[in-house]
């Protein structure tokens, strides 16, 4: 499978500027989700993983690092370890 050129990309080369105007609307739950992508590869770039689960109808936050980890049940306690291991807020 050949993938195009980056040159070749016609919305690269502004062939197709119209038709890439488009109003995407954020829902809280697209927003929840880009905020957990953005905290998972803050956690990466640190050497941790960061994992999402739910139990029992709560959403527990898991960081690992070498077999060790810590669970979350709110958002700011993860943001607090986060500092913790050298994360800015």
């Amino acid at each position: 499978m050949n993938a195009p050129h980056k040159n070749e990309n016609p919305t690269v080369t502004g062939q197709f500027a119209d038709q890439n105007n488009q109003t995407v609307t954020v829902t809280p739950s697209s927003e929840a989700e880009k905020s957990f992508a953005t905290m998972a590869a803050q956690f990466a770039l640190r050497g941790h993983t960061l994992q999402k689960h739910e139990q029992g109808g709560r959403i527990l936050y898991v960081v690992s690092r070498w077999d060790q980890s810590r669970t979350f049940t709110q958002w700011h306690d993860m943001q607090a370890f986060m500092v913790q291991v050298g994360g800015a807020k």
